[in-house]
């Protein structure tokens, strides 16, 4: 959702989170535009199943060189309440560190790939948009659904329509271009982290810091492509990225694969930016040049 979508903070879910009295604070897209109160952050759930595991996996998870906010149980010891959930507060600000944020996402999939994979979590949520392109991307014909995708009525009225007829263009084209380089992974799944540029913070010399996990099972390493795929795209960091990695196992296809989750998402989201289309098609392009052979 964008942050105008997102809903005001009710008293009640403070209370059922155990909020200290004080004034609330608005977070960017790091903490998924939700609310600060004292050390604690509210938001909304998009995939109430997805939010609980993350939730259950953070309590305890553990990951070398790298901090994870902890999720706030309610009063009755609940993860969400009336579609809410809390996680503490960590100190940090996403920043353009691309090899930091993927290194981080490495040590992450090492230590998400001792987890067993919960079967809710290889099945597609209908309902969750993010979801619906993951399981897309990942499918035998991509061009293929992508077309049942795009052709689904955006809600759109006027010149918001225009724009999303405009990035669907740019969605498909690209897809057309990625979709017969893409090869099976003949590898194991495991949960991996569908937003890791997005949630790895930084502050001062202290180790990086999770504000969220947002699971996907895929192959190890998919937590650190979809993270290099994005660098590229906020122009963070140049196509060298690429190659850097590449000792990861299958990581050029992963990032085929990554970058036509992006591309899934620009042409079905109500709230993509048709301005980055462009930086969403460089990017495409470089991880195409990426996957050539060497």
């Amino acid at each position: 959702m964008t942050m105008d979508a997102r809903a005001a903070l009710p008293e009640y879910i403070r209370q059922a989170f155990h909020a200290s009295e004080g004034e609330s604070q608005r977070l960017g897209v790091a903490w998924d535009y939700g609310w600060k109160v004292g050390n604690v952050v509210f938001s909304t759930v998009l995939s109430p199943n997805r939010a609980v595991w993350s939730a259950r996996l953070r309590e305890k998870l553990q990951v070398e060189q790298l901090r994870v906010s902890q999720p706030v149980r309610s009063t009755d010891s609940r993860f969400m309440n009336a579609g809410w959930r809390a996680n503490v507060f960590i100190e940090g600000e996403p920043a353009a560190r691309a090899d930091e944020v993927v290194s981080a996402a490495v040590r992450l999939d090492t230590a998400l790939s001792q987890l067993e994979t919960p079967e809710p979590l290889r099945e597609v949520d209908a309902g969750d948009a993010f979801s619906v392109a993951d399981r897309a991307a990942w499918s035998e014909d991509p061009v293929a659904v992508a077309t049942g995708l795009f052709q689904r009525d955006s809600g759109l009225d006027g010149f918001e329509a225009v724009q999303a007829r405009t990035r669907r263009a740019l969605a498909m084209r690209m897809i057309h271009s990625i979709a017969p380089r893409l090869e099976h992974v003949d590898a194991d799944v495991q949960v991996c982290h569908a937003d890791a540029f997005g949630t790895t913070l930084f502050s001062g010399t202290q180790v990086p810091a999770l504000s969220d996990v947002v699971p996907v099972v895929r192959p190890f390493g998919y937590s650190a492509a979809i993270a290099a795929f994005d660098a590229l795209v906020l122009q963070s960091v140049d196509e060298g990225i690429l190659r850097r990695y590449m000792h990861i196992p299958n990581f050029d296809q992963l990032v085929l694969r990554a970058a036509t989750y992006r591309l899934m998402l620009h042409g079905t989201l109500a709230e993509a930016k048709t301005n980055s289309s462009s930086k969403l098609e460089q990017a495409a392009e470089a991880a195409l040049r990426g996957a050539l052979p060497q």
